[in-house]
Formats: structure tokens, sequence, C-alpha cells
């Protein structure tokens, strides 16, 4: 990938680009916008913020899968570093923890009991997909299936397991949805392509994927084939042009809670225009 153009954003960055003025997601352009927060507020604060980017209607569509990662995959975690949230309040200091139980020698499952396990106690758990390269770039034809399998990375948490007994076997503290989290990965490196490269500059492909029309993730969404080492900073994104097969798309490079040493996204957001229609 060429001309890479990366913010490395730890704790505390702000960045506001400049305003869009229509809908990055449906190109409309009368309605009322909202400003997008590239990576969620949830997760990165005000790190970089696109304003004036989004309907609401798009805003509601892309809430609403960031929600589910959120809560569902990050939410535990995001308690347990003290992340970002609007609601303090809500908070707990004493969350519910699910109880997971194995059914034969099949993996733990979320059995619907909970116990409450103070933060301080808890592991640091970070679950997430490490992807195989999007379909586009090798040659693979769009499939509903998500090419990849699941990563986690934990550490500590001794204190809470010895809350569960033998035979409840283990702690439940996230569980993923890989379509969600493809459109979330979609979503992020879409947004950030238009901040970084200009939406003018590249033709979108996500936009199907990230409004729910399609589910062929694998095709666009991908990783790199080797989990790099860990970096200084939480969040780290990189814009720009790779040529494949006499095509040139624009590629976005993005990785979650880089500290930890998490698995790398390769996300295929367009292809190069050089006269872009203007919405």
């Amino acid at each position: 990938m060429t001309n890479p153009s990366p913010p490395q954003l730890s704790a505390g960055a702000r960045h506001r680009y400049d305003p869009v003025g229509f809908c990055i997601y449906c190109l409309d352009k009368h309605s009322a916008l909202s400003d997008e927060h590239i990576i969620p507020y949830a997760m990165a604060g005000d790190a970089l913020v696109l304003p004036k980017s989004s309907c609401l209607k798009c805003a509601a569509i892309t809430g609403a899968f960031e929600q589910r990662y959120l809560k569902a995959t990050l939410g535990l975690f995001r308690n347990r570093i003290g992340a970002p949230t609007r609601n303090p309040d809500q908070r707990s200091p004493v969350p519910e923890v699910g109880i997971g139980r194995r059914t034969g020698r099949g993996p733990l499952r979320d059995s619907g009991e909970r116990i409450r396990v103070s933060v301080s106690d808890l592991p640091t758990a970070y679950l997430a997909l490490k992807l195989n390269p999007p379909g586009i770039l090798v040659g693979n034809a769009p499939s509903k299936a998500i090419d990849g399998e699941i990563w986690i990375k934990q550490s500590g948490g001794e204190n809470a397991l010895r809350l569960v007994s033998r035979r409840r076997e283990g702690l439940h503290l996230a569980s993923i949805h890989p379509l969600t989290f493809g459109r979330f990965l979609a979503k992020v490196a879409h947004s950030y392509a238009v901040a970084d490269l200009g939406f003018g500059s590249f033709r979108p492909l996500l936009l199907d994927l990230i409004q729910g029309k399609s589910e062929a993730v694998s095709y666009l969404v991908g990783g790199a084939t080797e989990v790099p080492p860990a970096e200084d900073n939480t969040f780290v994104l990189r814009a720009g042009w790779g040529t494949i097969r006499d095509m040139t798309y624009a590629i976005v490079e993005l990785r979650l809670y880089a500290e930890l040493a998490t698995p790398q996204y390769l996300v295929v957001v367009g292809i190069r225009n050089a006269n872009p229609p203007v919405p």
C-alpha cells in the first residue's frame, strides 16, 4: 500500500476534520447531518471526528451495529480499562458477569446465569476476529462466509475465576457477532478514508455492507496473515492506495487496541477515481 498516512491515537487524542456537508453513507445533502466519530466515542472519545457527515437515518443504522459490538463484545473490557463513556453514573463498579458452561467437549457458552464481580477483579479480556486477506485482493468471489477465526487476549482475573465453581467451569466475558464486527470495521474504514483521502478520490465499495444491504464481509474486509507486534498507541489507522491486477484500490489498515498486540485489519474501501461525480 502506498501513501500511508497514519494517525497513532493514544488516550486523549482529539482531531476534527473539515465538515463534509453531505451523508457519506447515502450521499443525502438535504437532510440534517450529525457529526461522525470515526472510532466510536465509547472507545476513543473525540479522537477522530468528521463533522456534518451522517444523516439521521444512516446514523441510526451505524449506531445500531456499533452499540451491539460495544455492549456484547467490549462491554466488560471497556469497563475494565476505563474507556470513555457519556454515562459514567451507569457504569457499575460491580458489574454482572455471565457464567459459562461447556457441553461435552464443546466451547464454553453463556448459561444465562449471572454473578457480580468487582471491576478490579475482572480479567482484562479483549475478544476479536483474526481475518484472512480481503477476497477482492486475492481473487475470491463475494461470499457471506466469514474468512477468519476467533482471537482473544486475556490477562489477570485470578480473583474473579476463584468465584466460579468447577461445575460452572468459567466466566462468560464477551461474545462476538462476525457480521456486526465486519460492518463495524467497514464503517470505521470508510469514514476514515473519506476524512483522510477525500470522498471524491475513490468510488466507494462498502456502502451496501454498512447499510445492511450486503453480507459479503470477507470480500472487502479482511486482515493481515500474521499478527504484528504491539505498538505504543491504542488505535492505528493508515489510508493509502494499492494496485492489484491493474486496479488501484483505496485501502485502510487499522488496529484496535494495538498496544495489546492485536490483529491488523485490511479494508478495501473503494476504487481510485480520478474524476469522481460530486454528490
